[in-house]
């Protein structure tokens, strides 16, 4: 998998491009109030992020976006997570339910 890899005991940190697969909870996202927590920013475009994608993979020349996948490793007591890191946004906190985490504008 391409992208910036850390390791340590127990925990594998990944930033990768954004993959299609992602595009699915980039739309939650934008329509589902509480999903990521009070962070939301209100109700957005769920055909944004497909766009987006289309456009530039997320990867454009002004604003780009990536995502940070956290895996724990075998037998480790913690879930996994994903979420949206971009030049506005980072990854702000862990959902436990459906092992994804949020994001929230960055001052």
């Amino acid at each position: 998998m391409a992208g910036i890899v850390h390791q340590e005991p127990g925990l594998t940190v990944r930033l990768r491009p954004v993959a299609e697969d992602d595009l699915a909870m980039l739309r939650r996202i934008a329509v589902e109030p509480g999903l990521i927590g009070l962070e939301w920013a209100g109700f957005g475009d769920a055909a944004a992020p497909a766009r987006r994608f289309a456009e530039d993979g997320y990867l454009g020349e002004r604003t780009g976006g990536l995502i940070v996948q956290v895996e724990p490793a075998p037998g480790a007591t913690c879930g996994s997570t994903a979420g949206c890191a971009t030049t506005r946004h980072r990854c702000d906190r862990t959902a436990r339910q459906g092992g994804r985490s949020g994001i929230r504008d960055v001052p």
